[in-house]
């Protein structure tokens, strides 16, 4: 028995020996493992982090571009609706100058005629009474009159050639 026990105790011994080789071998095989597979993810996780920023890279390009058509559609739509506004804007300032203009031409007409009638009065004032008094008043209604025309005349020309400039 004492053999048995012997053996069993060299058979126990064995097996903690075996045991023990066993589990630093299986050890350091986790440990290579562990090791490869840190350097795995690290190769990974750079090679993901690569494609991930070129794929942001290509986005954001394409978005600048999308960007930059977008604004220059808006500007060149604004751009028009600006000029738009501006024609019907000058066209309308147009038509309410020609028509200020058009009142004004016909207020000179009709004092240039009230003028006439006045100095045709008093011409034939002049021709009626041939008396010095009344012929000079009326010489010096002549000359104020004549002086009104010329006036008015320099206007005409004034607002005439301000209607061909616009």
């Amino acid at each position: 028995m004492e053999n048995q026990q012997l053996l069993q105790a060299i058979e126990r011994l064995l097996d903690t020996k075996l045991d023990e080789k066993m589990d630093a071998k299986l050890s350091a095989m986790e440990t290579r493992l562990d090791e490869k597979l840190a350097a795995m993810e690290t190769r990974l996780d750079e090679r993901m982090d690569a494609k991930l920023a070129a794929m942001e890279t290509r986005l954001d390009e394409r978005m600048d571009a999308k960007l930059a058509a977008t604004e220059t559609r808006l500007d060149e739509r604004m751009d028009a609706k600006l000029a738009a506004m501006e024609s019907r804007i000058a066209d309308n300032l147009s038509t309410q100058l020609a028509e200020v203009i058009g009142q004004q031409n016909e207020t000179i007409a009709s004092m240039f005629s009230e003028m006439r009638e006045e100095m045709a009065r008093g011409f034939n004032v002049l021709l009626e009474t041939k008396a010095g008094k009344e012929i000079a008043q009326v010489a010096d209604g002549v000359v104020m009159n004549a002086e009104r025309i010329a006036a008015l005349e320099a206007r005409v020309d004034a607002l005439e050639a301000g209607t061909r400039a616009s």
